[in-house]
């Protein structure tokens, strides 16, 4: 045992209430070096050879030296609980001092083994509680019998109630520990970016906010709160804060874009709160990155336009092409009967060659609406490419932008895709024509072709199919497209050029629609004043081509005075299909309606119907071939409509119709599609 001088430990009742007293004069703000004061003042105030503080462990029945002063260096850190003094004596008596001056007269002589092996004869203890729960007792010892007075009883006590007091006070810091982690682990794991706004500046963030604007905390620390929001929401944002730190409330959250390191613009959604940071007011904020959402929100706005447009679009180029069949197939019929010689031949042919004019321009209005292409063979790239640049719509653009260098590069063994060529053309057209148009002076204008496997999203593209693509680029070095301007360049009718100069001012609306009816993707890559490229990619597949059809001649497809039932409510079309027919060499027939079609079928059946799709008022043409099919199921049809093939034609093609063409149609479409199916051997198709 330590051994101590004589006038520390040898004290009257005075001097042990000045002890006590000088106790609190010790203490500090660490709980654990307390409990070790107070153990050292109660073996100094009470004169024991050792002070013990055990803690009783309830799971294991045992107590445990949890705190002591002078104790013997072999004394165990862990003894069972039954038969030891502390336990028995006083934990077990609740809120009283028990003192035993000779231990030696008492049971505990014999159950408690340190008691032997040590020499104890006193002992003086009081339990030590933790919010009304007795958790463990303080006590002294001694190996002399001694008797014990009220003062010393009332310094135990008093002693114990330090003790519980540091229990208190420990147990808090404990737990204030373990919320603070719970807290931290909250939120540095938050999705959401979490950060403190006191000054103009960044006192805390999360690594959420970290991540975000992709600066480190240190140098987050030293930038200007204001600095890393976008320009335009700056004013937004600063009066937002300022309210918060006035302790006003902001009816919902809100939303401003920040540049992050990169300077690439972030969303976020923020909800704030104004609390007290070191003392001194500030703003705690909770912000969301929502750029995905808002990304999607321009994507289902520019979808929804696009429908609003391509319904618009739809009925007005089918109201066009009722009109411009007179302008295509009348001329056509006047120069079939006129001689090559004529005088007359030339301005019929113009009026011809326009009405064709203005029907590619009402095909480019078909193609907003999104209804997919009619025509998918295997076709290649290159060969498209080779017509448009052979073509007199490409040799009319050389003449126009003389200073202009047009280079083309394709890759020999370019994979196939499948589509449609006339499709295909009309996009190398509006992307060449719109790279001449961007060039002020002279330039380059380069179209490539290459194969490629795509496996990972594109820039513009989060979802793609993995796989073999075949693409097209067209690259010019003219003045570039400005990034504000990028998300709008595919809106129908957004142009910065002069309306009228380039076609139908639909250009790459039209490029956009068809590379979406191809499945296809497209990346745009532009800079000021450097250029622009884009690239157009095409599933690819590794079926062959499908052969060229042969030239058309309308002798090799005159009728033998077949019976065909013309079936359209527009009466200039239902005449110009009559006499189309009347000089193909067949019989026809007219009604203005599907009820009026029944009715004739009824009394006698003919070879071939051909039948509009869009009927007003009454049955369309989808429900009259389905009402057909049941008074003769055989019945042959070709399908004519100033509509882009739809979900109601391919359900007619489906159940019986062999054939489709689209008005304004030529006579010698219209020749091909009635021999092709007058010469299908059809078998029975029973319409559910």
């Amino acid at each position: 045992m330590e051994s101590v001088e004589t006038d520390l430990r040898q004290t009257g009742p005075s001097e042990k209430l000045a002890g006590l007293a000088h106790i609190f004069h010790l203490l500090g703000t660490d709980c654990r070096r307390n409990i070790d004061i107070i153990l050292k003042q109660t073996w100094q105030i009470l004169d024991g050879v050792c002070s013990l503080y055990n803690r009783v462990d309830e799971k294991e029945k045992s107590l445990v030296v949890w705190a002591g002063h002078n104790r013997p260096e072999d004394l165990e850190t862990e003894s069972d609980a039954v038969g030891h003094i502390c336990w028995e004596a006083t934990i077990q008596e609740e809120n009283r001092a028990v003192a035993i001056p000779d231990i030696e007269k008492t049971p505990f002589f014999h159950t408690d083994p340190h008691v032997k092996q040590y020499g104890l004869k006193a002992y003086l203890g009081f339990p030590v509680k933790l919010r009304n729960r007795i958790i463990g007792s303080l006590c002294i010892v001694d190996t002399k019998i001694r008797e014990f007075t009220d003062d010393d009883l009332h310094c135990i006590r008093t002693l114990a109630a330090a003790l519980s007091l540091e229990e208190e006070r420990l147990a808090l810091e404990t737990e204030l520990m373990e919320e603070k982690e719970k807290y931290q682990t909250l939120v540095e794991n938050a999705n959401d970016a979490t950060f403190i706004v006191q000054d103009g500046l960044l006192k805390f963030v999360n690594s959420r906010t970290v991540a975000l604007s992709g600066y480190s905390w240190d140098a987050l620390q030293g930038i200007p709160f204001i600095d890393l929001i976008h320009p335009d929401d700056r004013e937004l944002v600063l009066r937002n804060h300022i309210q918060r730190l006035r302790g006003e409330k902001l009816a919902l959250p809100y939303a401003f874009r920040i540049f992050n390191k990169k300077k690439d613009i972030v969303w976020l959604q923020i909800n704030g709160a104004r609390i007290v940071w070191e003392g001194r007011p500030a703003v705690l904020g909770c912000a969301r990155d929502i750029s995905r959402m808002k990304e999607l929100e321009e994507k289902l706005d520019r979808a929804k336009k696009m429908e609003l447009i391509g319904t618009m679009a739809g009925g007005v180029a089918h109201d066009l092409n009722n009109i411009l069949s007179g302008l295509v197939s009348y001329p056509e019929l006047l120069l079939m009967q006129i001689s090559p010689d004529s005088p007359l031949k030339e301005p019929i042919s113009f009026m011809h060659d326009a009405g064709l004019k203005a029907a590619e321009i009402v095909q480019d209005l078909l193609t907003l609406t999104r209804r997919g292409i009619s025509v998918k063979n295997s076709i290649n790239l290159n060969h498209v490419i080779h017509d448009y640049f052979t073509s007199p719509a490409h040799q009319r653009l050389v003449k126009t932008y003389p200073h202009i260098r047009f280079k083309v590069y394709p890759e020999n063994d370019l994979l196939n895709i499948i589509g449609s060529a006339s499709h295909l053309s009309k996009i190398i057209m509006n992307l060449v024509m719109n790279a001449a148009e961007a060039i002020k002076g002279s330039g380059t204008v380069t179209v490539e072709s290459f194969n490629r496997y795509l496996d990972m999203p594109l820039k513009s593209c989060d979802h793609i199919l993995e796989g073999e693509y075949a693409v097209l680029r067209v690259t010019d070095n003219g003045a570039g497209i400005p990034k504000k301007d990028l998300n709008k360049i595919f809106e129908p009718f957004y142009t910065k050029k002069q309306m009228g100069r380039s076609g139908s001012g639909l250009g790459l609306c039209v490029v956009w629609n068809c590379v979406k009816d191809h499945n296809g993707y497209i990346e745009v890559t532009s800079k000021i004043n450097k250029g622009t490229t884009f690239e157009l990619y095409f599933p690819a597949t590794r079926k062959e081509t499908d052969p060229e059809p042969e030239g058309l001649r309308i002798d090799d497809y005159k009728g033998n005075k077949e019976t065909i039932l013309v079936i359209d409510d527009v009466h200039e079309q239902r005449r110009i299909a009559r006499e189309s027919l009347k000089m193909l060499g067949y019989k026809s027939f007219t009604v203005p309606s599907g009820e009026r079609a029944l009715l004739f079928l009824k009394k006698r059946a003919v070879d071939l119907i051909i039948l509009d799709m869009k009927m007003e008022p009454g049955m369309d043409g989808l429900d009259t071939y389905r009402r057909i099919l049941k008074l003769h199921p055989n019945q042959k049809a070709v399908i004519a409509s100033g509509f882009s093939e739809n979900d109601r034609v391919r359900e007619a093609l489906k159940i019986g119709a062999g054939q489709y063409i689209k008005k304004p149609y030529t006579i010698k479409k219209l020749a091909h599609a009635i021999k092709e199916e007058l010469a299908d051997p059809k078998k029975y198709k029973e319409n559910h």
